[in-house]
């Protein structure tokens, strides 16, 4: 026969378990809102957009506008540009930004190159077409690597935004390049 003490308790630890993994459930997704406020997490065509608008580039603009620290790193033999690169950077559309590479020139620093390795859901060029419109083949493979890619760019105000399809995965983008070749 069942002590109807033994049911309260059981009854009670479920609701004790269930109101504790309410509680649990809850801060999590306080903490995953908060982490976004944070570190205004964007999607890719955001970042790219507010990258865009950082020209001049700098390592300062670049960690701003990404959340994302930077690194000097030193490169023996070139007296030409600065270098930093940073890594792991997740967007709020599910795609990673693997690797970030600056580069920037000393003597001039309004010329700079910004290239973004991409990984995570598959953007065609099709996507890419939907959002900047005619782009121009600018580099194809030359059949020595399956890491050589098909570049299209578009012509911008501040220089050239070129996105990067390589023969390994060649529907989906893997690298985009923003280069400041045009003094702002």
């Amino acid at each position: 026969m069942m002590n109807p003490r033994n049911l309260v308790g059981r009854n009670g630890l479920r609701m004790c378990a269930a109101a504790a993994l309410f509680t649990v459930s809850s801060i999590l997704a306080v903490v995953a809102a908060a982490e976004d406020a944070r570190t205004r997490r964007l999607t890719l065509w955001e970042a790219v957009d507010a990258l865009a608008a950082q020209v001049p580039f700098s390592q300062r603009n670049i960690e701003a506008t990404l959340s994302l620290p930077l690194r000097e790193r030193d490169v023996p033999g070139n007296p030409l540009s600065n270098f930093f690169e940073g890594a792991g950077l997740r967007l709020r559309d599910s795609q990673l930004v693997l690797n970030v590479d600056l580069r920037v020139r000393k003597d001039d620093p309004r010329f700079a190159v910004l290239v973004l390795d991409i990984a995570g859901g598959c953007v065609r060029i099709a996507d890419v077409r939907a959002r900047y419109g005619t782009l121009e083949i600018t580099g194809s493979p030359r059949g020595h690597s399956l890491e050589e890619s098909t570049w299209f760019s578009s012509a911008q105000r501040w220089g050239e935004l070129s996105f990067g399809f390589k023969e390994r995965n060649p529907d989906c983008l893997a690298q985009i390049v923003l280069k400041a070749t045009k003094p702002a």
